[in-house]
């Protein structure tokens, strides 16, 4: 089941992914859960679109949710406000464990976009190595090209007030193609290289509609260009499991 609402769409879009590791017994209540906090989020200025993709592969248990905002601020509105507040405290009992969110600010939708794969990989860099972390982007980036399936990337950094983690979204073809590919020796030697760099990463994978929210600079040389940020007063309320 993929849930999906959608409003027009603008440059300077801030987007919220939402990783959720939802109890066996709940599905169903989740899904209807999730569909309130859709049209919930609707109402808010600047929506643009929320979906929801269910795991995907025998080995996945997480749901993921994106929601789309045409600004940073109209982002941080919904997220701080009193009715997203309502529905978290409602839905407490379906997680196994609290939520875990990236958020993404810049990226414009190119159009419609082909039946792909998005990876979204955040980073825990470590002070100090801002730099390095880029140079290992881009070495990065050089190898992926090399991978049967890779269609582009964009790398995001911390927003302050938000997060502290550096994000990387890139897609592939296919998600033979994009298992391949973090599975590869290749990437598994760019891993230990990075380790100096970044202290902890985590891997999503989400479901095709997502990747057309972002232009994945294909065939870019060097690391996709880091989109700004704003200060943003928010953080993600404790939720039980």
């Amino acid at each position: 089941m993929s849930s999906r609402a959608s409003r027009g769409a603008g440059a300077g879009s801030a987007t919220v992914v939402t990783s959720q590791k939802v109890r066996a017994d709940r599905i169903g209540d989740y899904q209807r859960w999730q569909a309130r906090a859709n049209e919930a989020a609707r109402e808010f200025e600047g929506f643009e679109g929320a979906e929801v993709y269910p795991p995907r592969a025998a080995d996945e248990d997480e749901w993921v949710a994106v929601f789309r905002f045409s600004g940073i601020d109209h982002l941080t509105a919904w997220l701080d406000s009193p009715r997203r507040r309502e529905l978290l405290a409602e839905g407490q009992g379906l997680f196994e464990a609290p939520p875990t969110q990236e958020v993404l600010h810049g990226g414009a939708p190119p159009g419609q976009a082909p039946e792909v794969v998005t990876a979204v990989i955040s980073h825990d860099v470590k002070p100090g190595q801002e730099q390095g972390f880029l140079r290992w982007q881009a070495k990065a980036l050089k190898a992926q090209e090399k991978s049967p399936g890779f269609m582009g990337s964009e790398l995001f950094k911390p927003v302050e007030g938000v997060q502290e983690r550096w994000v990387a979204v890139f897609r592939f073809d296919s998600r033979e193609h994009l298992d391949t590919w973090l599975a590869s020796d290749a990437r598994k030697e760019l891993l230990e290289e990075g380790r100096a760099y970044f202290a902890s990463y985590d891997v999503r994978k989400v479901g095709s509609a997502f990747s057309g929210w972002f232009r994945f600079e294909e065939g870019a040389r060097g690391p996709p260009r880091p989109t700004g940020s704003r200060p943003c007063p928010w953080s993600w309320p404790s939720i039980p499991p």
